[in-house]
């Protein structure tokens, strides 16, 4: 069933969540989801893996300004009232296509988190009722362009993204395939004192992320060598 596009009075096209139920190879019975509204937009809506948590994005004037991700609980066979995921996850600027992953991880994309430009996707998790700083993916998944709508598979091991890189025109988006690569690996050697070259026991190895400065230390060890992974 076509439905005509609305518009504000300002000729702006009013986005709407709707829900649909598969039946055979169509879906019908389409309704309207019961928090839209015809002064702004709601769009973008992912479910989480058990289907009781919409996470979708808005731009009501409540938020934090421009578009922001909100989530609304299924209690009692109904939505909650939409709320705000605060200025941890929010920022000044737009936030959009918000994605839940395995009930533990949101990723969405940000103009207004420190990025490589444009729209870049981050993650965040919930612990005890707060979000942790989202975290920039990183390239060779963001980029200077507008980098968006990540999917995973179950695994998280490969995904789909959209982008605008890589094309003459920016207004032109494709999607993109990746995978994770496991980064874990093996460092293995023997601790010698420097002057005599003699082996050393019961050494700890240190080693230093340049980018953040985190250091991780390995288990103390026997004598010959160490193992880290």
């Amino acid at each position: 069933m076509a439905r005509k596009v609305k518009k504000s009075d300002d000729d702006v096209v009013i986005l709407k969540i709707c829900q649909g139920i598969k039946k055979d190879s169509t879906f019908r019975f389409i309704t309207d989801f019961p928090y839209d509204n015809a002064d702004y937009s709601l769009g973008h809506p992912s479910l989480s893996k058990d289907g009781n948590t919409l996470y979708f994005v808005n731009d009501m004037p409540n938020g934090q300004d421009s578009t922001d991700v909100y989530r609304c609980k299924k209690e009692n066979g109904a939505w909650s009232k939409p709320e705000n995921l605060g200025p941890t996850v929010n920022s000044p600027n737009n936030e959009l296509f918000p994605m839940s992953f395995q009930d533990s991880i949101l990723y969405f994309s940000s103009e207004g988190h420190y990025g490589m430009g444009g729209l870049d996707v981050f993650s965040s998790t919930q612990s005890e009722g707060s979000w942790s700083r989202p975290q920039n993916m990183g390239y060779p998944l963001n980029t200077s362009y507008d980098d968006f709508g990540i999917a995973l598979n179950d695994s998280g091991t490969a995904g789909l993204v959209s982008s605008n890189r890589d094309t003459k025109n920016t207004t032109q988006d494709n999607i993109y395939a990746f995978t994770v690569n496991d980064l874990r690996f093996t460092l293995e050697g023997i601790a010698v004192e420097k002057s005599t070259q003699e082996p050393l026991a019961g050494v700890v190895v240190e080693l230093t992320n340049k980018k953040t400065g985190k250091k991780n230390s390995s288990p103390r060890v026997r004598m010959e060598n160490f193992s880290s992974s």
